[in-house]
């Protein structure tokens, strides 16, 4: 699974260089915006035509798990409180992801280019994160990863509001980079673990509708608190909000000791 996410990764690193290097050779914004929706379109049609469709049968597992409440409830009840956490921190991530380059330019003064290239790095760096946790998960076992990665993720995000420019700056950058890559291939394999393969596709749905698409509602609202209060102050609050997350994740990570019903 890390491996997996791996090529999200790959593209969240070069996709910042090559917008950049596109803005400046063409000196206008929209040309990167046609330009690198070309791919997507492409490996859409591509996947729409190699793809089968999914069968009646099939159609019917579905139907019926998302219709028995007993299969939800039993899911809720065993990792509920770790889809809650795992939600939180990437609300948080994809909320900031945004609006990082403006918030570099505006409190550290950096050109958009180097912006460009900071927030790739930062989101790049899953390239090492997202094996890393897989293969530590698959180890130390997945409650335990999706915990650590929470419980570091807000300290990481206020340092990353407080430290100046610097290496401290730089190396909580790439480290909360990391540590939010850590989390995914552990949750997904926490609901691999846990969830019937006939209903694990329409679960992990469920599971990235809310993780991910939520988040452009987010980015509506701290567009919104920006315009009221200031990025420095909504990025000081994001981190604060962060740093509550990690407290109960470390109040879960004290409480269940050895967790007897996780899978390795």
């Amino acid at each position: 699974m890390g491996l997996h996410i791996v090529g999200g990764n790959f593209s969240s690193l070069i996709a910042p260089l090559v917008a950049v290097l596109l803005a400046s050779l063409s000196g206008s914004w929209r040309i990167p915006f046609i330009l690198l929706a070309l791919p997507a379109l492409v490996a859409g049609l591509v996947v729409w035509a190699r793809v089968p469709a999914t069968g009646a049968a099939q159609r019917g597992e579905v139907r019926d798990f998302v219709q028995g409440a007993s299969g939800w409830r039993g899911i809720v009840r065993r990792i509920g409180l770790l889809l809650m956490l795992d939600f939180l921190l990437s609300l948080v991530a994809f909320s900031m992801y945004s609006f990082f380059p403006l918030y570099l330019t505006d409190k550290h003064g950096v050109s958009f280019a180097q912006a460009g290239v900071l927030t790739g790095i930062m989101v790049g760096v899953g390239i090492i994160g997202s094996p890393l946790g897989g293969g530590i998960s698959d180890r130390l076992g997945r409650q335990r990863v999706i915990l650590m990665a929470v419980i570091s993720a807000g300290p990481l995000f206020y340092l990353l509001t407080a430290a100046p420019m610097g290496l401290w700056f730089l190396g909580a950058l790439a480290a909360f980079g990391i540590v939010v890559s850590l989390h995914m291939p552990a949750m997904e394999s926490l609901m691999a673990d846990h969830v019937p393969a006939a209903h694990l596709a329409m679960a992990l749905a469920v599971y990235y509708f809310f993780s991910q698409e939520t988040s452009s509602v987010m980015t509506a609202v701290v567009g919104r608190l920006t315009d009221l209060h200031g990025l420095g102050r909504v990025f000081q609050s994001l981190a604060l909000f962060a740093c509550v997350v990690s407290a109960v994740a470390l109040g879960k990570m004290w409480g269940f000791g050895r967790p007897s019903s996780d899978v390795h």
